[in-house]
């Protein structure tokens, strides 16, 4: 049986000068290859044009020549491979099998973002000497950056303009009579104005699919919203956990479908338009559901909602220009990023988190006020915030932060479902 000649490889990125672990890497490579009978290859990844230089090539060479490392044939250069890359890419793709990467470096984030015209910078700790000289360029930057803001052109604003985001955070059993459905009532409003609103937690809607799809705006919409559905409800069950916790039923909430319904309600009465991806700006107008779990993928990673701040930051990515925060039992979270309205349909919780709670739906359980006027209540204290009032978290200084780790991919998603 004829065996296969073995053949090593040594890869240098040639960026720079080599160091000693590129030469041990090489020398063990170079030995395991040699003792076996074996070839060796040497291939140089000068794939990124900005950083590698012929110069440092040769100068690799140069060096494990000298050492008397030698290797077979001529270097193979990966820039000039990129064709057969391009092909090798192309097949994979047409098989269905390539998945995006999202890793990515922080100055080409920068540089594109400058090539847009918006305010960019990154902060290497490594490249600026350590930690006390990143925080002293960081606060530089900042302060450059709010000078420049100072300068920016003020334009009028309606609620027309606005994208609103909701989502829950502590449910108890007023946030399905009082909580979410005030919201609901000022998202109809919103709608009817000609604004945008996102809700937020499909897999706060487990048990409710017949009722989802009957809100569908189209047939299209409507595809995409049981794929969606199908989709959390698998993903509830290989993580054997559904969004319903000790806190929801210490707050009078009983079964996860129980909670669902009141859930909903944040998201009114009007058809929603489709699905939106986190950080997926709404392509038109109109009532959107904004999907925040993992799309199915081979290596299972990432996981949804692990704390409030996430599901924020997901809606604040999709373009909301602030996000209600719906609170049964009390919460006092914020976000850097917008305003977090946080609105409670108990009133005993307003009453005795007043320093934390922005709006008290729970007059209406009181039967102090209708709903319809606590939802036209909800919109001027909104209209209030988007002019420069400050939110209690803001005068707290409430700025907490997560980016969520997930993999999401749209067409490949919606491909599937035939959307």
């Amino acid at each position: 049986m004829r065996m296969n000649r073995v053949v090593g490889r040594f890869a240098p990125s040639p960026s720079g000068r080599m160091h000693m672990g590129n030469l041990w890497s090489c020398l063990l490579a170079w030995l395991s290859a040699r003792s076996a009978g074996g070839g060796m290859v040497l291939r140089l990844e000068d794939l990124d044009p900005d950083r590698c230089r012929q110069a440092y090539c040769d100068q690799v060479m140069r060096d494990l020549e000298w050492l008397g490392l030698d290797w077979d044939g001529a270097p193979v250069y990966q820039s000039w491979r990129t064709e057969q890359y391009r092909q090798a890419f192309q097949k994979l793709e047409q098989q269905g099998v390539i998945y995006p990467c999202f890793c990515t470096r922080a100055e080409r984030l920068a540089d594109a973002a400058a090539v847009q015209g918006r305010e960019a910078a990154y902060l290497m700790i490594q490249e600026n000497g350590g930690t006390l000289q990143s925080i002293a360029k960081g606060l530089e930057t900042v302060r450059r950056m709010l000078e420049k803001l100072k300068d920016t052109p003020r334009a009028p604003m309606g609620f027309q303009d606005l994208v609103v985001g909701a989502e829950c955070g502590g449910s108890d059993f007023t946030s399905g009579l009082a909580g979410n459905v005030a919201v609901g009532k000022f998202f109809d409003l919103l709608e009817e104005t000609g604004g945008t609103p996102v809700f937020e937690e499909i897999v706060e809607a487990v048990g409710l699919k017949k009722l989802l799809l009957e809100r569908a705006a189209d047939e299209r919409a409507r595809k995409e919203l049981a794929w969606t559905y199908e989709k959390a409800l698998e993903y509830c069950r290989s993580v054997r956990q559904y969004s319903v916790s000790p806190g929801n039923f210490a707050g009078g909430l009983t079964t996860i479908e129980e909670k669902s319904m009141g859930a909903f309600a944040k998201s009114g009465t009007k058809p929603i338009k489709g699905v939106l991806k986190v950080a997926m700006a709404p392509p038109e107008k109109g009532l959107w559901l904004l999907d925040s779990t993992p799309d199915p993928h081979f290596m299972q990673f990432g996981i949804t909602n692990p704390n409030d701040n996430e599901g924020l930051m997901a809606l604040i990515s999709c373009g909301c220009h602030l996000a209600l925060l719906v609170t049964g039992r009390g919460n006092v979270t914020g976000s850097a990023v917008a305003p977090v309205v946080k609105v409670t349909g108990n009133h005993e919780t307003y009453r005795k988190l007043e320093g934390d709670m922005d709006f008290d739906a729970g007059l209406v359980l009181e039967g102090m006020s209708t709903l319809e006027e606590t939802a036209a209540q909800l919109g001027r204290y909104i209209g209030k915030v988007c002019g420069g009032h400050r939110t209690k978290g803001e005068v707290l200084g409430h700025k907490e932060f997560c980016i969520p780790y997930k993999y999401q991919d749209r067409e490949a998603a919606f491909r599937r479902c035939g959307a």
